[in-house]
C-alpha cells in the first residue's frame, strides 16, 4: 500500500511554534501566524464541520487559510505575495493536472514554506465515477505534485466539490491521509464581485469564531479579495494556523516516474515564475 510513512495512531499534536517566512513578522496592522498544528494521519482523520462535524482543531480566533484548484499563472503567484506580505502560510490543494501545466508555481509555494496536499487529477466529482476511477484520479493527482515537488507533498486531500462518499472515503482514510473539508466558503466561485467576497467571508466566520477557511486561487476575485480580507483578519485579532503533518505522502512510484518523464520533456515557461 502507497501512503504516509511511520505513524501508527491517529493524534493531532499541537505545537507552539511559529511562521520563519523571509517578511518581517510582528509589524503594526498585519496578520500574524499563531500556531502550528501537526497532524498525524495515520488511519485517516477528518476536518471541517461542512462535511465531518465541528472542527476540533482549531481555538476561538483562530483560522487556517486554504486554496483549491491551482496553480494558475499570476494569479497564484499574486495570492503567494499576498500571504507573503502579512508573513502567514496557508495549504494548496492543487489540481494535478494544472500543477503539471505550472510546476514552477508550486515549486515556490512549497519554497516560500506553504504546505501542499492534493485535490485529485483533474477534479471530477468522484461521487459520480465510482471507486476505481476515483482512486485513480487520487493517485494520478498525489502522484503528479510528488513529481514536481518530491516526497514534500502532505498526506491532505480535499474532495472536489466536497463531494465525497462512504466508499472513497474509506479508500482514503486506508491510505492514511486525512480529509480536509472547510468551515467558510468565501463564495469566490458563485460569481460574486470582490466586496460581497469579502462580505461573506467574514459575515460567516464572525458567526464561527475560528475556522477553516475556503478560497480558490484560480480564481481573479480571490486575488483581489485577498488581501482585503487578510487586512480584515488582522484587525480583527484572528491569528493564521498552520498546517503540517507528520510524514509525506508516497503515491505509485510508476506514475511519478511518468510524470516526471513528461516534465523532463516539458520546456519551462515563463508563466511558471509569475
Amino acid at each position: 500500500m502507497h501512503g504516509s510513512i511511520g505513524l501508527v495512531t491517529l493524534v493531532v499534536a499541537v505545537t507552539a511554534t511559529t511562521a520563519a517566512l523571509a517578511c518581517t513578522p510582528n509589524r503594526p496592522g498585519k496578520l500574524q501566524m499563531g500556531r502550528t498544528i501537526t497532524i498525524n494521519t495515520a488511519g485517516g482523520a477528518a476536518h471541517g464541520s461542512v462535511s465531518y462535524g465541528e472542527t476540533q482543531l482549531l481555538r476561538d480566533k483562530e483560522v487556517v487559510l486554504t486554496f483549491d484548484d491551482g496553480p494558475v499563472a499570476r494569479r497564484t503567484t499574486a495570492v503567494l505575495n499576498a500571504l507573503e506580505r502579512h508573513c502567514v502560510r496557508a495549504t494548496f490543494f492543487p489540481v494535478g493536472r494544472m500543477a503539471m501545466a505550472r510546476p514552477g508555481i508550486l515549486r515556490d509555494a512549497v519554497r516560500r514554506g506553504h504546505t501542499i496536499g492534493a485535490h485529485t487529477w483533474s477534479h471530477p466529482n468522484l461521487r459520480r465515477i465510482g471507486l476505481a476511477r476515483s482512486r485513480n484520479e487520487i493517485q494520478k493527482g498525489f502522484a503528479a505534485l510528488e513529481a514536481i515537488i518530491g516526497p514534500r507533498v502532505a498526506p491532505l486531500f480535499r474532495f472536489p466539490y466536497l463531494a465525497e462518499s462512504k466508499r472513497i472515503l474509506a479508500y482514503v482514510k486506508s491510505e492514511d491521509i486525512a480529509s480536509f473539508s472547510i468551515d467558510v466558503d468565501s463564495g469566490d466561485t458563485r460569481g460574486y464581485g470582490v466586496s460581497r467576497v469579502v462580505r461573506s467571508t467574514m459575515t460567516h466566520l464572525r458567526r464561527r469564531g475560528r475556522g477553516i477557511l475556503l478560497f480558490h486561487d484560480s480564481k481573479l476575485v480571490t486575488v483581489r479579495a485577498l488581501p482585503q480580507i487578510l487586512d480584515r483578519l488582522a484587525k480583527e485579532g484572528y491569528r493564521v494556523v498552520h498546517l503540517e503533518t507528520k510524514s509525506s505522502y508516497r503515491a505509485n512510484p510508476d506514475l511519478v516516474a511518468r510524470y516526471r518523464r513528461r516534465l523532463a520533456g516539458t520546456p519551462a515557461r515563463v508563466a511558471d515564475r509569475r
